[in-house]
């Protein structure tokens, strides 16, 4: 009878534990899924009222994870890449008591404490065992975006808005075409890892999302992405122990290449300007071809799944299909040297093309012809901006979110920009060697796992993709995107995850726990302060976009009493007093906002019109001091 009992409790607990097991797997693919997509569809998570929700919800995973869990056990690497983007939100907010503009800081902070609560959620709730389903989640939620985002280019008369006067470069839902670019790329890569190593179901699911994937990049017309693409693809052969299976998943991406190439002709479609008749009669073909290959390549997928499960391939065939590629690989190579002239000729070449001006695409020509060329448009000069920062503040940095008022103040050119397009660059400027050094670390920590956990079948797709990320980061902000960087961040942690059965861990204890715990119960809170602080914040920017000035009044003052810090609430309101004619009041509200933030050239510009005398003198003279080039001070306030 003892025996009995016993064994019915130990039936149970297995049923218990396999009911874990199926709610974390669940959590893995829909948490990531909803995430991604949620804030991909958000402008991509770049504006603030789309950072408190998330934060929230890992904040409240971990703290669940802390106090539920009966172990908790980090591996080395986690405790490095987890603690280091953890210091890092810390050291973003510390720099709020040095940056000039304190708000700013704060701003930035917020952003970076969805990061760092994501990374720790993703290490305190999942396992190894969640690693493919928390891929499959982050695959999941970029097609849904991609899926919407091509839906507006190939069906402008059904879907979104047609501007046929902007620049025509696929951007939507995401707001920045070289942002949805590298979004894309992260998702063809996770994909092709499917189809190499995954299940029947994972290869045939995942071979379907490649046309959607492939044709969403070539609309964006952004040249970046495709050279981290080309990178993380060397990254995923190079990690993948089956390379014959990496190679076939290659050739199951000919369809989806094969749609690029029928995008590539069709004129309305990737000419700016087009009549949006033509636009839409290109747009319907090209979808059906779109739908067709979809169709197509996950048939493809269930077909090579079924060979490769049933079939049993002769070792001679196998090393004649690796000579191949590579005889391929290898004359291409060779075609492309001598196209150019040898290796000295080729790199000469393309650095005269990353310095030359970049290529401007006029009406009635093809945005494609950008593709070709390698030119910086103009990174160069925003570089150099951020290091003469860095060298002015080599200790501790200008402060979170300082590039754009130091850019403004000494740039010799009119262009107007927010970020040095560069993110290590821009780190170390805003943040110094410490912020710096605390980046690489929590970067890096994923790359080292990646190849210490390379037998794990779906490391190569998820190292490549968060290698193509690291690499593309180096020239572009998209840092600033939450979306794209949180999928990163996610494989990255999926990456640590996968290795967890090759690395003794280290048991977080009762003290531990607690440490742990405390900052993330005050991050709880935060998040929800947040989020109530940046809703009224968002809708008064959106407010004075739309001319609306009562509403921006009115949201303003909401934002003021959530977040008495903000420069911008007290912005906010003095622009909208001063539109309405109320000049008191809008004096006002800028002269604290100058307070809070006395590089801001626009809150001294604005505060320039609200004042009188000596002092709208004074106020206009600050404005041009802070901004030279500004075409608006010229003309006076």
């Amino acid at each position: 009878m003892t025996e009995l009992l016993a064994s019915r409790g130990t039936t149970r607990l297995s049923i218990t534990a396999a009911k874990r097991v199926r709610i974390a797997a669940i959590a893995a693919f829909t948490g990531s899924l909803i995430v991604i997509a949620a804030l991909g569809a958000s402008n991509g998570g770049y504006f603030s009222e789309s950072w408190g929700w998330p934060s929230l919800v890992f904040a409240w995973a971990v703290a669940l994870a802390l106090l539920v869990r009966d172990r908790v056990v980090l591996r080395p690497l986690e405790l490095v890449f987890g603690g280091s983007v953890a210091a890092l939100a810390a050291w973003y907010l510390a720099s709020a008591a040095w940056a000039g503009s304190a708000s700013g800081a704060v701003y930035e902070s917020e952003r970076v404490l969805v990061y760092a609560t994501g990374v720790l959620a993703v290490l305190l709730v999942f396992d190894r065992r969640d690693v493919p389903l928390i891929l499959a989640g982050v695959l999941g939620g970029i097609f849904v975006v991609d899926v919407y985002a091509l839906g507006t280019r190939l069906l402008p008369d059904r879907l979104g808005t047609y501007d046929p006067t902007a620049t025509y470069r696929l951007a939507t839902p995401i707001g920045y075409w070289n942002g949805l670019a590298i979004f894309s790329v992260i998702g063809v890569l996770l994909a092709l890892g499917f189809v190499a190593r995954g299940r029947t179901l994972a290869r045939t699911l995942s071979a379907g999302t490649l046309p959607v994937l492939l044709a969403t990049l070539y609309f964006t017309f952004s040249r970046g992405p495709w050279i981290a693409l080309a990178i993380g693809l060397l990254a995923s052969f190079l990690l993948t122990r089956a390379k014959s299976d990496f190679l076939a998943a290659l050739l199951l991406a000919v369809p989806a290449a094969l749609v690029v190439w029928l995008a590539s002709r069709s004129h309305a479609l990737a000419t700016q300007g087009s009549p949006i008749g033509a636009v839409a009669h290109d747009g319907h073909r090209v979808a059906v071809e779109v739908a067709v290959a979809t169709l197509f390549s996950g048939c493809l997928g269930l077909a090579y799944a079924h060979l490769h499960d049933h079939v049993d391939v002769p070792r001679w065939a196998a090393v004649s299909y690796d000579l191949a590629w590579a005889g391929a690989v290898a004359a291409a190579a060779v075609v492309v040297l001598v196209h150019f002239g040898g290796p000295a000729s080729a790199a000469r070449k393309a650095w005269h093309s990353f310095t030359s001006p970049p290529v401007r695409v006029q009406q009635g020509t093809k945005l494609e012809n950008r593709l070709f060329s390698l030119s910086s448009n103009g990174r160069i000069a925003l570089w150099r901006g951020a290091w003469h920062e860095a060298k002015a503040h080599p200790v501790l940095g200008g402060g979170a979110g300082s590039y754009e008022e130091w850019w403004l103040q000494h740039r010799r050119t009119p262009l107007q920009v927010r970020d040095a397009h560069s993110l290590y660059l821009e780190t170390l400027a805003e943040l110094g060697p410490l912020g710096l050094a605390l980046l690489v670390l929590a970067l890096g920590a994923p790359l080292v796992g990646a190849v210490r956990a390379r037998t794990h079948p779906f490391v190569a797709g998820a190292g490549g993709a968060y290698l193509a990320y690291v690499v593309h980061a180096a020239a572009d902000w998209d840092w600033e995107l939450t979306a794209v960087t949180l999928a990163a961040l996610v494989c990255g942690g999926a990456i640590l995850l996968a290795g967890r059965d090759r690395e003794a861990g280290i048991s977080l204890g009762l003290p531990a726990r607690v440490g742990v715990l405390v900052p993330t119960l005050l991050v709880i809170a935060a998040a929800f302060y947040v989020l109530l602080a940046n809703v009224p914040l968002r809708a008064a920017e959106t407010a004075s976009a739309a001319g609306d000035w009562a509403k921006e009044v009115r949201e303003a003052q909401k934002a003021q009493e959530w977040a008495p810090w903000s420069a911008e609430a007290y912005f906010f309101e003095g622009e909208g007093q001063l539109a309405q004619g109320n000049v008191r009041a809008a004096a006002r509200a800028l002269r604290i906002a100058a307070g809070k933030d006395p590089g801001n050239w626009l809150v001294w510009y604005d505060l320039a019109g609200a004042e009188s005398g000596a002092a709208a003198t004074q106020a206009l003279a600050r404005a041009r001091q802070l901004n030279p080039l500004a075409p608006e001070i010229s003309a006076g306030p």
